[in-house]
């Protein structure tokens, strides 16, 4: 990873995908019993070691790639949020391309990482997480 200070380079307006898994996985998705829409929950924000992976929209574009390729079945959904958005929930965003395992596919020249630069407890972290979820944008379900 290019380290885990928050990327200036990368604009706030810049969307950034992540692929969490199929409708029925009921702590990264869930639906509304009254209106039957879907809204993402903190667990769509898995963290590793090194912070929770996602892709640079204006990244995949240059490569002729969009968010669905993010992908890594046919049965995941594909979800949204800014630079900014992560930024005031208190995380940071860094570049990550071609991470460590990450496979071969050309969608990992995108690959970024939301990172917890602050060094949020885990309590807040969590907050932070639960927030970002509120933020987010379902592209397709």
């Amino acid at each position: 990873m290019s380290g885990e200070v928050d990327d200036p380079s990368i604009d706030g307006r810049e969307q950034i995908y992540r692929h969490i898994a199929r409708r029925g996985d009921t702590n990264m998705l869930t639906q509304d019993e009254g209106t039957s829409e879907f809204r993402v929950r903190s667990g769509a924000f898995v963290w590793d070691d090194d912070g929770c992976s996602g892709y640079l929209d204006s990244v995949l574009r240059k490569h002729s790639l969009g968010p669905s390729d993010v992908k890594r079945a046919p049965d995941q959904v594909v979800i949204a949020v800014t630079a900014q958005d992560i930024r005031e929930v208190q995380f940071a965003i860094a570049r990550d391309p071609w991470p460590e395992g990450g496979g071969v596919h050309p969608r990992q020249v995108a690959h970024a990482l939301i990172v917890n630069h602050a060094q949020l407890s885990t309590k807040k972290r969590a907050r932070a997480n639960s927030a970002l979820a509120r933020r987010a944008q379902i592209l397709d379900v």
